[in-house]
């Protein structure tokens, strides 16, 4: 059985998704192991085997949760190796493992370990180097999820040899909200140092303010990329900037004013019947400028009708996420899909 664990590639949210996938396509371990100090973790992944294991109305006969410490080893794997009264499989959260003995926690593995097809065990605990060491010596016997957040050390120290590799030094307050930011994707913050070491140049310290100052104007730049996909009608690139905003945590309405604002200007275009001087001295720009060019190359691809369309869209959309909508980025994302797919 291949040992799962959280890393600098895997964030604990995208091992949690992992894990979620794997029991949704029906791939359960007879006995994993939980390493983690979030109670919400253990909850979420007890949901998803309860609801795949047991039979509405059973969970009394056929769940149980332990505490080591107030049973015995022996009455545990009793349990572990009882059949299931009406459900597809027993289901058995096992807890505090760590106040046994070393002896008492080798019996239990040890029982744990054994084959069977009708139980499910979740041996959930807090990372502790020496139970760690222990479960090692069970190769491959055990699906292990280590959520636990001493991973975050290690991740803070590839991102100082990232940066270093880039020709930078960056202070720990830097890394704390370049994390903050950017979240946990080893990719998505590889990526980042990549762009920052190009915006402020290679030899220079970088400081909690230079990540707020970079991180400003990349998101900036990403709007105006977003705003220049969905102008040229292009579905795909749209839609990989509208995730990079999102897991940058860019405000959703921020997103629909610079929508709204190129929008309005391509529907101003064919007011103006694509009258280029027109247009270059009602904009304020150059008629040889690039920009200009752009966007009357953008305006050939729309109609009025369309962007009115989309226009009175985003102002619905703006006011249900002013109002508490729980997935802003679902509705911007299906705003995409609608107006640029066919298109």
């Amino acid at each position: 059985m291949k040992s799962t664990e959280s890393n600098a590639i895997k964030s604990p949210s995208q091992l949690l998704q992992h894990l979620e996938d794997e029991i949704t396509a029906g791939k359960i371990a007879p006995t994993y192991i939980i390493f983690a100090n979030e109670n919400f973790i253990i909850d979420e992944i007890l949901s998803l085997l309860k609801e795949f294991l047991l039979t509405p109305g059973f969970e009394p006969f056929d769940f149980d949760n332990l505490h080591c410490g107030d049973i015995e080893v022996e009455n545990i794997l009793a349990k572990v190796f009882t059949p299931p009264a009406a459900s597809a499989k027993r289901l058995i959260i096992i807890k505090d493992i760590l106040r046994l003995s070393t002896h008492n926690r080798t019996e239990l593995l040890t029982g744990v370990a054994k084959p069977r097809d009708f139980s499910c065990v979740v041996l959930a605990t807090e990372w502790e180097k020496d139970f760690a060491d222990l479960v090692k010596k069970f190769k491959g016997q055990f699906a292990i999820y280590n959520f636990f957040k001493p991973f975050i050390n290690d991740l803070k120290e590839r991102i100082r040899k990232w940066a270093l590799q880039n020709g930078m030094f960056i202070t720990n307050d830097a890394i704390e909200m370049l994390l903050e930011i950017a979240g946990e994707s080893s990719d998505v913050l590889k990526e980042e140092l990549e762009k920052i070491s190009l915006l402020v140049g290679p030899g220079k310290r970088i400081t909690e303010e230079t990540i707020k100052t970079a991180t400003a104007k990349a998101r900036d730049y990403q709007l105006n990329e977003l705003t220049r996909a969905i102008g040229e009608q292009d579905l795909e690139k749209a839609l990989k900037v509208l995730l990079y905003l999102s897991e940058w945590g860019e405000e959703p309405v921020k997103i629909i004013g610079w929508t709204g604002n190129e929008l309005f200007r391509l529907l101003r275009i064919l007011d103006l019947k694509r009258n280029k001087t027109q247009v270059a001295k009602e904009f304020g720009l150059r008629e040889r400028s690039l920009r200009l060019s752009g966007l009357m190359r953008c305006a050939e691809r729309w109609t009025k009708k369309s962007l009115n369309k989309c226009l009175v869209e985003l102002a619905i959309m703006d006011k249900a996420i002013k109002k508490g909508h729980p997935e802003p980025f679902f509705l911007l994302e299906y705003f995409l899909i609608k107006n640029l797919e066919s298109a």
